[in-house]
């Protein structure tokens, strides 16, 4: 795996409007298998898990996105396709809906590409949002 730096922006309106933007930026690893980008960061305090690892896995129309420690998940983007998955956090596990509006996935073959994500959320009963990530590896 090559080291690389990973830029991470994020968006999140909730159904009333309120907005939350989190931007930073952290050491991580790249590598490409056939073709799969591999992106691996620790997130940080910002994003509110730190001590977790983020694996993304991501094609030209498929992205998915383990993360793996305090908070573990596996969540899979797919423009047009709506997915379920369980959200583990130390105050239990929550069911997670994503509806994916639109992914746009450009990796080079040295590790240098964009990942951007327009999806909506839903925690079963706690909330929905509307959510805009970029994921830049340089």
């Amino acid at each position: 795996m090559m080291k690389k730096m990973v830029k991470i922006t994020a968006s999140i309106k909730s159904v009333d409007g309120v907005e939350d933007k989190i931007e930073f930026t952290t050491e991580g690893k790249f590598v490409r298998k056939d073709d799969v980008c591999i992106v691996e960061y620790e997130e940080s305090e910002i994003s509110g898990m730190k001590g977790s690892l983020t694996i993304l896995k991501a094609t030209e129309d498929k992205v998915v996105m383990i993360r793996e420690g305090t908070g573990s998940s596996e969540m899979i983007f797919e423009t047009g396709k709506r997915q379920e998955s369980d959200y583990t956090t130390p105050y239990g596990i929550f069911k997670v809906e994503i509806l994916t509006k639109s992914l746009n996935c450009e990796m080079s073959e040295s590790g240098k590409g964009t990942i951007v994500i327009v999806y909506d959320m839903s925690i079963r009963g706690l909330s929905e949002s509307s959510n805009y990530m970029t994921i830049e590896v340089f």
